[in-house]
């Protein structure tokens, strides 16, 4: 009975002490980001690509002058995309009226002005419509792009 006991304790602390982890990617990656942010601290997240070579993705979550920023780097340290949180009056009229018809009043929200490693611009609207959201994607000028369903 004491085995017992002791195996569902290990078990149970193993659960528990995982719930806290704090994700610190590889020294490449996180030198890369202190190059472009030396007094920025951010907080990592990983993700795996849906492709068959099982690309890992590290993400930085941090603000600047209290934006919510968000930037993307392989696992070669190289930034792949930056993302600031914009307001919707920063989006291309273009972009906030084919939200306007396509989309419900108040159903996007997350607006975010997105910039890859080539320095091309365009922007990304987290919206809701009937019951599933998506990211809805608009080029530099505010033309629609494509949407990615994402729930």
């Amino acid at each position: 009975m004491k085995n017992v006991f002791f195996i569902v304790a290990l078990v149970w602390s193993f659960f528990a002490s995982g719930q806290n982890a704090i994700l610190v990617p590889p020294e490449n990656i996180t030198a890369s980001f202190d190059k472009q942010h030396p007094k920025i601290k951010p907080v990592w997240s990983m993700e795996y690509s849906n492709n068959l070579n099982e690309d890992v993705k590290f993400i930085a979550n941090f603000f600047i002058n209290k934006t919510k920023v968000l930037e993307v780097y392989d696992s070669a340290g190289n930034l792949k995309a930056n993302k600031a949180a914009i307001l919707l009056n920063k989006l291309p009229l273009t972009a906030r009226n084919y939200l306007k018809q396509n989309y419900p009043s108040k159903s996007y929200s997350s607006i975010k002005l997105v910039t890859d490693d080539k320095n091309s611009s365009s922007y990304e609207v987290e919206a809701k419509k009937e019951g599933k959201i998506y990211y809805v994607n608009f080029d530099k000028d505010g033309n629609y792009i494509g949407r990615t369903r994402i729930g």
